[in-house]
């Protein structure tokens, strides 16, 4: 079966046109001078070559000719080697154990089919990719001039997403116009179903990238004709490499030239391109042999378990030594021609795994990109922080009780507290204000410093309060080029330097829906060597370092933050310095006071203050208040309200002076390097709805 063409009407002028350029500008180039011919004719030197002619990344063709010539000098020589060398042969072990376990354990023959040897189906293969073609759309791509409308192809990835190539979607204003056809395609009796047609929303969710050539975009949830959006099936994106080999086969549904729907089942096998060839052709991109004739833009690539390995984006034409297009019955291809009389070398796709990579970049501006990996990972949008937390535990795991560190492991935490010039200025521990001074809880024993109330840990402190049971602050060195991963399951326990009864032990916990909410995060202070992380890991779980956190704020808002902080130290090899704590109000609910060990007082409130160096040298301080007051309402009740969207959950950015008088510290000379200090006082209490609102 050909690998038909879908781009839209219009892209073979398009194509034409860039073809046509693309020789032009190579004939035009510098040569070496001219030969003579037999009967006198000039003719170009044979050492002359073609020169790079193309800068569009999202061109429905390759029209850089070194990376087309490229190309097809690997996939040939691929083709050659999948053909004569066993599949062992032509992928490492890793991938082809990877490879296996994707399999169904009872579809006994799935590997052998996905690696060529044999082409018996089971019949569940058709059943699952008439699921998967239900995903699959044709797009009207309308413009604000009447006239013909061009089409390309799409498909659902997450409830009311759809996605497409940035060549065919290209900004909001096209996609406002254009129209998502599903069931264009022929039933049992080759007569065309009645379409299902839904409008495109780019004001609810629109992210594109014009380098990796994708759009997302919302779709309408009901059709025109009142059918469910829910009625179609979506196929899910998955972050995962090696979901295919080399020489599997791949699967493609389109709407080629903006046809009824169309499957190639067995005329594509994936290639994956040697080492030494990425670094001109990259490694983003996905790459399929086909016949004549090109795939579709924005089709879905498939497996045999009808995993998205990639989408479809452009086809590689073969060039001649002039870097003229060949046409596939032989001599140079002419735009009269028409683009199906063009030679293919191979199509190419974008990984699904680039895209992901790209969607993390872009979270960090964009609030669409944001919520989309919340749907495409967790089926919800997401926060406006936690594209740096994908990979965040579940804040609310349960790992049960410890007890009290012994004399040999206290020893080790020795001098290993916050250390006040971790950063290449000094950042002291906070003073407190005389009703502080007077509230800590002083130690028992045990290592401490020069304030008889720093409990240290190591690369962090913490100061409790007595009558409060709750740390006033804890301070923790962040070292982000040194972050690692323990290698132990710590429990919760309580600190054997102060007495229990100036701690919030289990009993504040048990039966509800706090959380043992960490101040320093468990992840924060692990780095170092790995018993240096071991120690820092099974600190952060001491009672002294939990506050109380309603479940879902916990889980979200609270945890998000701490990722975007954390974030900010991995992703740059920075040195941070955070402080945490709660905010102590007269008003804070009594909770528990007829239960042993009651009554506590849950804080609405809780605070962070950074530090860090920016890469110029400027220092940076500045603060974030948290509120997760209407999470406890009902709290005494064991009720707990619904949870917000984490877009409407309520954090600000603070200046380190507001931060000082809702705590009763003092920061000291951190005031001077606060970047919200420089803007006008009515902006200073910042409402934060995406990350790059953020002033650093």
């Amino acid at each position: 079966m050909r690998n038909k063409s879908s781009k839209r009407k219009h892209s073979r002028k398009r194509i034409s046109s860039a073809l046509r350029s693309a020789g032009e500008a190579v004939l035009a180039s510098p040569r070496t001078p001219k030969a003579a011919t037999k009967n006198g004719a000039d003719a170009p030197a044979k050492s002359s070559k073609p020169q790079l002619v193309s800068s569009d990344p999202s061109s429905p063709i390759e029209v850089d000719l070194r990376r087309a010539k490229k190309l097809e000098k690997v996939i040939q020589g691929e083709v050659k080697r999948i053909k004569k060398a066993p599949p062992s042969k032509r992928n490492d072990p890793l991938r082809l154990k990877n490879r296996k376990d994707r399999i169904y354990p009872a579809d006994t023959l799935g590997f052998q089919r996905a690696i060529g040897d044999r082409d018996i189906l089971q019949i569940t293969f058709l059943h699952r990719a008439i699921e998967a073609a239900r995903s699959v759309c044709r797009i009207r791509v309308r413009g604000e001039v009447p006239g013909p409308a061009a089409f390309g192809t799409g498909f659902l990835v997450a409830p009311g997403v759809l996605l497409t190539n940035h060549h065919v979607l290209d900004t909001p204003d096209t996609a406002n116009l254009s129209l998502a056809e599903f069931d264009a395609e022929l039933n049992l009796n080759f007569v065309h179903r009645e379409l299902r047609v839904f409008n495109l929303l780019p004001d609810k969710l629109f992210v594109t990238d014009p380098s990796l050539d994708f759009t997302f975009v919302a779709v309408n949830s009901v059709a025109h004709d009142g059918t469910p959006l829910t009625s179609f099936h979506w196929l899910t994106l998955m972050r995962e490499t090696g979901k295919a080999l080399n020489g599997e086969w791949a699967t493609i549904i389109q709407h080629p030239g903006g046809e009824s729907k169309q499957i190639v089942i067995r005329d594509n096998r994936i290639i994956i391109l040697p080492e030494p060839y990425k670094d001109l052709i990259g490694e983003d991109f996905l790459h399929y042999t086909s016949d004549t004739e090109r795939g579709s833009s924005g089709s879905p690539v498939l497996n045999d378990q009808f995993e998205v390995l990639a989408l479809h984006h452009k086809g590689v034409p073969k060039y001649d030594a002039l870097g003229r297009p060949s046409a596939r019955k032989g001599g140079v291809w002419e735009a009269s021609m028409g683009e199906d009389e063009m030679e293919w070398v191979a199509n190419e796709g974008v990984r699904v795994s680039a895209i992901f990579r790209r969607l993390d970049r872009l979270a960090h501006s964009d609030p669409h990109a944001v919520n989309l990996l919340g749907l495409l990972e967790d089926g919800a949008p997401r926060s406006i922080f936690s594209a740096l937390g994908a990979g965040r535990p579940a804040a609310a795991e349960e790992v049960g009780e410890g007890p009290e560190l012994e004399r040999t492991a206290l020893a080790r935490r020795k001098g290993k507290g916050y250390d006040p010039n971790f950063l290449r200025f000094g950042v002291p521990l906070p003073k407190l204000s005389k009703e502080l001074q007077k509230a800590v809880q002083p130690l028992d024993k045990g290592p401490r410093t020069d304030s008889d109330g720093e409990l240290v840990y190591t690369h962090f402190s913490v100061v409790m309060h007595a009558k409060r049971r709750l740390a006033i602050y804890a301070a923790v060195n962040i070292d982000g080029g040194k972050l690692g991963r323990p290698r132990i399951t710590p429990r919760w326990r309580p600190e054997g330097r102060i007495p229990p009864s100036a701690q919030s032990l289990k009993e504040l916990y048990a039966g509800n829906k706090l959380d043992k909410g960490h101040l320093v995060r468990r992840l924060d202070s692990a780095w170092g060597t790995p018993l240096e992380i071991d120690d820092a890991v099974t600190d952060t779980y001491h009672y002294v370092n939990a506050a109380p956190q309603e479940h879902s704020f916990n889980d979200g808002i609270w945890g998000d933050v701490e990722d975007y902080i954390l974030g900010i130290a991995g992703e740059m090899d920075h040195k941070i310095s955070v402080f945490t704590g709660p905010v102590f109000d007269k008003k804070d609910l009594e909770y528990r006071g007829n239960k042993p060990g009651g009554p506590w007082l849950i804080p609405s409130q809780f605070w962070k203050v950074i530090v860090y160096e920016k890469a110029d040298g400027t220092k940076a301080a500045t603060g974030f208040l948290l509120d997760q007051a209407d999470r406890i309402v009902n709290l005494e009740e064991s009720l707990t309200p619904l949870p917000r969207a984490r877009a409407q959950a309520k954090v600000s950015q603070r200046t380190v002076v507001d931060i000082e008088k809702l705590t009763g510290l003092d920061f000291g000379a951190l005031r001077k390097f606060d970047p919200l200090m420089t803007l006008e006082a009515t902006k200073r209490d910042r409402t934060i709805i995406m990350a790059s609102q953020v002033v650093l």
